[in-house]
């Protein structure tokens, strides 16, 4: 009971990392209170802390060697929890901006803690199933405190800011249910001599191979980078793609992208036995699912088509992402994870900021709004194959 309440706790961190944007909904009425301000600076109030996140997130390394984890998490939920309700009390266009802004710093304090701690009490195939279950968190985190936002801005557009108040709970849980005596590297009940000799192993490996340190986080930085750019284009366009074949209307286009996050939260789930089963071949594989769910996208006549399409992308993108974080856990010496985590993150970012420039770079070659959906079908069909190569040499 406490084992699993511990990972509870742990799983609990990633609830809140995309919460940035889980009060966009309330976007309109923020235009009508703000009447004096400009669309584009009232879309900061929503976008701001991506960029504070983006910023702790290159930072965090330095800050790893001044703080401890245990204060670092504490006080970055603290933070985020009191600087996002502050817009409840405070409908301040400088002191809503300010807040968001501590918001982001907040979250990007336990960005990489959340994810690299795994690799700190867990190993083998219990980490990579928790690993997957951490993407499925972060999912369903997202997805829930959307929802809610969406009940409370019915009411009063300020009261949305409340779902910020679930930090405060996930604090609690972490402080009474993660112990604060327990050194990284220690998992509970599995602290023997032979474990910590072939850590000590495992550390010197590292040691005598840096350039592991050095170019794998770079290289699955632009793995997952470049799938966290299609995930979010499929966003901006799938909306489109529906209304201009006429396919349905904006209402379900909005089902069609829940359907997507959905599939991302099962992914998750079943993240651990797909290592298992396709083992070195999973990212090749993944690839080439995610392209054929582009390619079926880009061509369905009909709105059920779309939906299989777009679960298609939404799994194995949760997949191709969660794959690249267990990859840093496993390769990477322990005492570098949270710096080579910080870098893979730091191009989901860019990844996902880069989105709409590689859309409109398309744009160029034609118009049309099933460009996009076949070009990156095109893209990620290559690289699967690649991939599917390299690995069969290996072995």
């Amino acid at each position: 009971m406490k084992e699993q309440m511990k990972k509870i706790a742990l799983l609990s961190l990633s609830l809140i990392l995309t919460s940035a944007y889980s009060v966009s909904i309330v976007l309109p009425s923020l235009l009508q209170h703000f009447s004096e301000y400009t669309t584009a600076q009232v879309e900061m109030l929503i976008s701001a802390p991506s960029f504070a996140i983006t910023v702790m997130i290159v930072l965090n390394a330095w800050l790893s060697r001044y703080m401890k984890d245990r204060p670092m998490i504490v006080g970055g939920l603290l933070l985020l929890s009191v600087s996002g309700m502050v817009p409840v009390f405070v409908q301040e266009y400088p002191v809503m901006f300010a807040s968001r802004i501590f918001l982001g710093i907040g979250i990007g304090l336990i960005n990489a803690k959340a994810i690299s701690i795994f690799s700190e009490y867990y190993e083998g195939r219990e980490k990579a199933a928790l690993l997957g279950y951490r993407g499925s968190a972060e999912v369903l985190g997202s997805a829930v405190m959307t929802l809610v936002a969406g009940k409370l801005v019915l009411i009063r557009w300020n009261l949305a800011f409340w779902v910020y108040a679930l930090g405060f709970v996930i604090v609690l849980l972490y402080l009474v249910w993660v112990p604060g005596n327990m050194e990284p590297g220690q998992s509970a009940g599995s602290q023997s001599a032979g474990g910590e000799k072939e850590s000590l192993e495992a550390e010197e490996d590292g040691k005598r191979k840096c350039w592991k340190k050095e170019v794998l986080p770079i290289a699955y930085a632009l793995f997952a980078g470049f799938v966290i750019c299609i995930y979010c284009s499929n966003s901006l366009r799938v909306p489109m793609l529906i209304l201009e074949k006429k396919l349905g209307t904006e209402s379900e286009a909005s089902i069609i992208l829940t359907l997507m996050m959905l599939m991302g939260i099962a992914a998750g789930v079943y993240f651990g036995k797909l290592t298992m089963w396709w083992k070195e071949k999973l990212p090749g594989v993944g690839c080439l699912m995610l392209g054929a769910g582009m390619l079926l996208t880009a061509y369905a006549g009909n709105l059920p088509l779309i939906g299989i399409g777009i679960s298609i992308v939404g799994f194995f993108y949760t997949v191709l992402v969660t794959y690249s974080f267990h990859q840093i856990s496993e390769q990477i010496p322990q005492s570098s994870i949270n710096t080579a985590t910080s870098i893979v993150l730091v191009g989901c970012n860019l990844g996902a900021a880069c989105s709409p420039f590689v859309l409109k770079w398309m744009g160029r070659f034609s118009e049309g709004v099933s460009v996009p959906f076949v070009g990156y079908a095109g893209m990620m069909g290559v690289l699967g194959i690649v991939l599917i190569v390299v690995t069969g040499r290996k072995k």
